[in-house]
C-alpha cells in the first residue's frame, strides 16, 4: 500500500510537497546511476531538470531558503552541461548530501539546519570552476539566466498558457520577461479569445502570445524558461532563417502561412481583391486583427536582423578605384621581369647565397601576381545582371 497521503486538490502547497518527493526520489536514482556512468549527458540532464524544477517550483509556493539552496547545487549542473566542471564521485556524494538537506528544508521549511546549508554550499563553491561562486551564494542569488554560447537565431515563440494558469501561482509576463532577459523582443499579445466583459472569469487567463526573440541562447535555454507550464500550454518554439546566403524578407501571406495561422488558398483568394492583404484578410473574417499585427512585427523584425547582418558583411569589404589595382598589376608584370631577369644571372653563376635569394624572390612574385589578380576580378554577376 502507497504511503503518500490524499491531497487535497485546492491545496497547491500539498500539491508541491508531494511533487517534490517524486521529483528528490527521481533525483536520487539518476544520481546513483550517474555514479557508474560518469560521461552519460543523458542523465546529467535528468539531474539538472529535477533540480531547476524544484528551484522554481518552490520559489512559486513560497519555499524561499529551499529554492535558493537548491539554485547553487543547479548551478554546478549546468556547468557539467556546458563542459565546463566534470561529473565526478566527489560532486555526486556532495549531491545526494545536498539532496538530504533539500527534503528537510521541504519538511522543516526556513528552519532546517542553517550551518549544514552554508557547509553544504561552500563545498559545491570549492568544486566550482568561477570564483565568482561564493560571492553568488553570498549574495543570495537565485535567479539562474544561464545563456549557452552559439551564433545569433531569430526564434518564433507562441505561447498560449492554460485557462488557469495563475490560480497555481504562475504569472505568464513573468515568463515574458525571462525572454525579454534574453535578447531583443517582439511580444504581440493575442487577444482573439477574451470574452465580453460580463463574461470574464478575474481569476482566468484569456491571452495567448507571439514573440520574436533574437538571442545566442541555445533552444534548450528557452525550453527552461516554460519547463513549468509546458505540460499544460499550446508551446511552439521555431528556428526562422535570416540573412542567409540568397533569403530574402518573407512577405507577410508567406509568414502567415509557414506559422498554421491560414492556408494559402485563402491567401490567393483574398489576393485577387487587389487590397493590403492584412487588411483584406481581417475584413473577411479568416483571421483575427492580433494575429495579422503579429505577423508584420515578425515580418519587421526578420527584415532588420537581416539587415544588420546584410551591413556587417558589406563592412568587410572595401572599394578600391580600378586605376590604383591597374597600376598594382603593372607593377606586379615589371617585378617578374626583374624576378626573371635576377632567376638568370644565378643560374649561371656559383653564388649558392644568391640562387637561394633568387628562389624566394620567384616564390613570392608569384604569390603576389596571383593575390593581385584576384583582387582584379570582377564576379560576372555584376556585367550581366543589370
Amino acid at each position: 500500500m502507497s504511503n503518500k497521503p490524499v491531497l487535497s486538490a485546492d491545496d497547491p502547497a500539498e500539491t508541491f510537497r508531494q511533487e517534490a518527493v517524486d521529483l528528490l526520489a527521481q533525483l536520487e536514482e539518476a544520481l546513483l546511476n550517474l555514479e557508474t556512468r560518469l560521461d552519460d549527458l543523458s542523465l546529467v540532464d535528468t539531474v539538472f531538470r529535477s533540480l531547476h524544477t524544484l528551484k522554481g517550483s518552490g520559489a512559486m509556493f513560497g519555499w524561499d531558503a529551499l529554492a535558493a539552496f537548491t539554485h547553487h547545487v543547479e548551478n554546478a549542473f549546468d556547468l557539467v552541461r556546458k563542459g565546463e566542471m566534470a561529473a565526478t564521485k566527489e560532486l555526486i556524494t556532495l549531491t545526494l548530501a545536498a539532496a538530504d538537506h533539500i527534503n528537510a528544508l521541504l519538511e522543516a521549511k526556513e528552519d532546517a539546519d542553517p550551518i549544514r546549508g552554508a557547509a553544504l554550499l561552500a563545498s559545491f563553491a570549492d568544486l566550482s570552476p568561477h570564483s565568482g561562486a561564493k560571492d553568488d551564494r553570498a549574495k543570495g542569488k537565485t535567479d539562474d539566466k544561464t545563456v549557452q554560447p552559439c551564433g545569433e537565431r531569430v526564434f518564433r515563440i507562441r505561447f498560449r498558457p492554460p485557462h488557469d494558469v495563475m490560480a497555481f501561482g504562475t504569472n505568464p509576463l513573468l515568463l515574458l520577461d525571462e525572454l525579454r532577459d534574453l535578447g531583443p523582443c517582439e511580444v504581440v499579445p493575442i487577444t482573439d479569445q477574451v470574452p465580453a466583459l460580463e463574461e470574464i472569469d478575474p481569476t482566468g487567463c484569456y491571452l495567448a502570445w507571439d514573440v520574436l526573440l533574437t538571442t545566442r541562447a541555445a533552444r534548450s535555454v528557452i525550453e527552461d524558461v516554460f519547463v513549468f507550464v509546458a505540460d499544460q500550454s499550446a508551446l511552439s518554439i521555431a528556428d526562422i532563417r535570416v540573412g542567409e546566403e540568397g533569403d530574402t524578407a518573407p512577405r507577410l501571406g508567406e509568414i502567415l502561412v509557414a506559422r498554421g495561422d491560414i492556408d494559402q488558398t485563402a491567401i490567393e483568394e483574398t489576393l485577387h481583391q487587389q487590397h493590403r492583404l492584412g487588411e483584406m484578410l481581417v475584413q473577411s473574417g479568416k483571421i483575427s486583427g492580433d494575429r495579422v499585427t503579429s505577423a508584420l512585427a515578425e515580418q519587421k523584425h526578420v527584415r532588420q536582423v537581416a539587415r544588420i547582418k546584410e551591413n556587417s558583411a558589406a563592412s568587410s569589404t572595401i572599394r578600391v578605384p580600378a586605376e590604383r589595382l591597374d597600376s598594382l598589376m603593372d607593377q606586379v608584370g615589371e617585378l617578374v621581369i626583374a624576378q626573371a631577369r635576377l632567376m638568370q644571372m644565378a643560374t649561371s653563376g656559383n653564388d649558392p647565397a644568391l640562387k637561394s635569394i633568387s628562389e624566394e624572390m620567384e616564390r613570392l612574385a608569384s604569390s603576389l601576381r596571383d593575390t593581385t589578380m584576384s583582387i582584379r576580378m570582377l564576379p560576372i554577376g555584376t556585367l550581366f545582371g543589370r
